[in-house]
């Protein structure tokens, strides 16, 4: 009996207790009697159910194991051409089991990158650019949503931090044509500009 049983108990003995104090003795021996009872029959359902789930456990078990017993001796007694197909169903089903955790990764980091882009909106000047920097497979492996979130922000903090110029908040850069030689203006005009047509 756990400790919240035991102080259940105990208060229901004492409200017990103050409902029997206007009763006369025989009454209350009666009421006492029966409670008596019905406290003896709750224990023997408890005990019995846990008994049952004990029965029930160790019959999961031994069905477990018959079916083990079985496949072993069906191995031992199978011919050639049936080995050969079991063991053909299963590289089968370990190949289709690859594939599926193949396309089930892939999604997971497609699903992830997206999510990189939706936390760069408005952080990065190109937010497509941040799902092509940041290496998405080690979040993608985190399960955890909260964490996998706290993983993103800091990729992108860290990204940011080495490549400000990437912020939408930085200022744009300075295209430059390069230097002149001569002043715009002033530079000789290509000859056949100024012949006129023959």
């Amino acid at each position: 009996m756990t400790d919240t049983d035991q102080t259940t108990e105990q208060a229901s003995e004492s409200s017990n207790g103050n409902d029997l104090e206007g009763l006369d003795d025989r009454t209350r021996q009666l009421v006492e009697a029966e409670r008596e009872r019905n406290r003896r029959a709750q224990n023997e359902v408890n005990s019995q159910a846990a008994s049952y789930r004990h029965e029930r456990n160790e019959a999961v078990e031994r069905a477990r194991r018959a079916e083990e017993e079985v496949q072993t001796l069906r191995r031992q007694h199978e011919s050639e051409q049936e080995r050969a197909i079991r063991e053909a169903e299963e590289r089968r089903d370990a190949e289709w089991q690859e594939r599926l955790d193949g396309l089930t990764s892939e999604h997971v980091r497609q699903t992830v990158a997206m999510q990189v882009v939706a936390a760069a909106a408005g952080k990065l000047r190109d937010p497509q650019l941040a799902a092509k920097l940041i290496d998405v497979v080690p979040i993608a492996a985190e399960s955890d949503e909260g964490k996998r979130d706290k993983l993103i922000a800091d990729a992108l903090e860290a990204l940011l931090k080495a490549n400000p110029y990437l912020s939408a908040d930085a200022s744009p850069p300075v295209v430059s044509q390069g230097g002149r030689s001569t002043p715009p203006g002033q530079g000789a005009e290509r000859s056949w500009l100024r012949q006129p047509r023959r």
